[in-house]
């Protein structure tokens, strides 16, 4: 649907009068005598004659507007993402794929949670429960357990709280959660104790060298 009040370059707000002037001022710019039979002026000056039929009739300037609003309303209603299970699973294997792009290294942990945790809002998960789409939950928590593999156990573990809401009474899906915890806790010590452990090897293997040459 053309926009009659870009092509006037008006806004929806201005009175006939202020068409009237934008009509004429145009018209005049664009008027084939004044362009040399410019074939995309001419073009424009049509375009803008139609529109001015329009808007300077009251009759056809109240239908156009409701037509123009009706349009909008309808584009704003197919535009409107319409939030289920599957569109969710989806958000996540998106995400989950464009991360496989990037090293371990480059990947900024806050971030990832933050836009983890909007995938699992709270209206979000009210949606999951709803459904009670059994197969679909179990895939959406798989997901986010693998997201979560780039966290450290402190965020892992909230992420893991938001998974049991939607996997209560799902014994599977709950043991699962408890057994990525528990790696994510030793992998968290692990990382935490790594550098105390390297140096301690390196002292004794220090110690080792010194008694073998005396």
């Amino acid at each position: 649907m053309k926009d009659y009040y870009k092509i006037l370059e008006v806004n929806p707000a201005a009175t006939p009068n202020d068409i009237k002037k934008s009509f004429r001022k145009l018209a005049l710019k664009y008027h084939p005598d004044r362009t040399n039979n410019n074939r995309l002026a001419e073009a424009k000056f049509k375009e803008i004659q139609e529109a001015y039929r329009t808007l300077s009739n009251p009759e056809r300037k109240s239908h156009y507007d409701q037509k123009a609003r009706d349009a909008r309303y309808s584009s704003r209603e197919q535009q409107a993402q319409v939030i289920t299970p599957q569109s969710i699973l989806h958000s996540l294997k998106k995400l989950s794929s464009k991360l496989r792009a990037y090293d371990e290294g480059r990947i900024d942990q806050k971030s990832l949670y933050s836009i983890l945790r909007s995938h699992l809002s709270a209206y979000n998960l009210v949606i999951l429960r709803e459904h009670d789409d059994l197969r679909t939950n179990r895939m959406i928590s798989d997901e986010a357990l693998r997201l979560s593999r780039h966290f450290r156990f402190e965020h892992a573990e909230k992420v893991a709280a938001l998974l049991k809401t939607i996997a209560a009474g799902d014994s599977e899906t709950l043991h699962r959660i408890h057994l990525f915890l528990q790696r994510r806790k030793h992998y968290g010590l692990w990382e935490k104790y790594r550098i105390l452990l390297v140096v301690v090897i390196a002292i004794i293997l220090c110690f080792i060298i010194y008694k073998a040459a005396e």
